[in-house]
């Protein structure tokens, strides 16, 4: 995988990069992977919340189709949003956000990275990844 966001990259790379975010953040929750690992890619607001974060042990691990479809626009110059389509712990298909920033040195960094969940009893959390209530309920997964 991409080490750093490098500059230069397209929308397709901007895509698959996001895509890859978000499993290890998942990972991450899941407490399959290290957060470090991470590290390049968050913002320092992201990062340190994440790395303080409760993990959910015991969660089964992500399979391959657990991760959907993606997408990713750009907002102007150097900010893009992306959205991809994820199958949570209880099977149901919802969505994680990210906005992405090219800093002035030209690298690519997720500023903000949003779960959006349906009615949870889990609060907003101080990592920076924000829980929304809304939920995005797909028949039979990303299409």
């Amino acid at each position: 995988m991409i080490q750093r966001l490098r500059r230069g990259l397209t929308d397709e790379e901007l895509r698959a990069v996001s895509r890859w975010v978000v499993r290890a953040y998942l990972e991450v929750e899941r407490g399959y992977r290290d957060v470090r690992v991470l590290r390049p890619f968050l913002a320092p607001h992201l990062y340190f919340g994440l790395e303080n974060a409760e993990r959910r042990p015991g969660s089964a691990p992500l399979a391959a189709g657990d991760v959907g479809g993606a997408h990713f626009s750009r907002l102007g110059a150097g900010k893009g949003y992306a959205a991809v389509v994820v199958r949570d712990a209880d099977a149901r298909w919802r969505a994680v956000t990210l906005v992405l920033r090219r800093s002035d040195a030209g690298a690519w960094q997720v500023i903000d990275l949003r779960r959006i969940q349906g009615s949870s009893a889990m609060s907003p959390s101080a990592a920076g990844v924000r829980h929304d209530e809304r939920s995005t309920k797909s028949r039979g997964g990303p299409g």
